[in-house]
């Protein structure tokens, strides 16, 4: 079974608490984890937001996901900040879609004009696509549908940690990275 299978499944699991399904979450080849723990340690991690949750303002919706978007456990802590063009262009950041009518093209996501992919918000649900970027590159992409929540709530920062673990998958001292570059179960003595 794979790294990233075992990493969907739990977060599946978790996801059946809260009523939220995830999807994605599977890494591309520029995909580096001791990247994400440099950037983490060195500094705010850039983010931008399209769309808005709820009755929140675009602005107060980059305002609550910056407060509240964690890394997994085994990363170092890490904070972040809205991003600004240069850093986007020039670096990694995340980038979150709230509603969108469509999903959209990761690389529309990542590239320089998120804010052309078309939002509406759906009564009982709250969808939310996030690119995690390279300039214009996806690194990883995940898709979540929750019955909407309220910033103000824990219930946002659960969706929040559901959609961290899948997009940067948590390591699995059992699992090994051999040639082929397909993960595999390293045998337990």
């Amino acid at each position: 079974m794979s790294k990233f299978i075992l990493a969907g499944l739990v977060t599946l699991a978790l996801a059946g608490c809260t009523g939220t399904i995830i999807g994605g979450g599977t890494p591309y080849g520029g995909y580096d984890r001791d990247t994400v723990s440099f950037i983490a340690a060195r500094g705010p991690i850039p983010v931008r937001t399209v769309g808005h949750v709820g009755d929140l303002s675009a602005q107060d919706t980059l305002r609550a996901v910056t407060a509240r978007f964690r890394l997994p456990g085994d990363f170092p802590p890490a904070t972040f900040e809205a991003a600004t063009e240069a850093q986007r262009r020039d670096g990694f950041h995340l980038t979150f879609v709230f509603d969108p009518e469509r999903t959209p093209d990761v690389r529309t996501v990542c590239g320089p004009d998120p804010a052309s992919i078309p939002t509406r918000a759906e009564v009982g649900k709250m969808r939310v696509v996030v690119g995690y970027c390279y300039r214009d590159e996806a690194l990883n992409r995940v898709n979540a549908r929750t019955p909407p929540v309220d910033p103000a709530t824990p219930a946002f920062g659960a969706v929040l940690d559901q959609i961290s673990m899948a997009l940067f998958p948590v390591r699995d001292p059992n699992l090994n990275l051999d040639k082929r570059r397909r993960w595999q179960l390293r045998p337990t003595a």
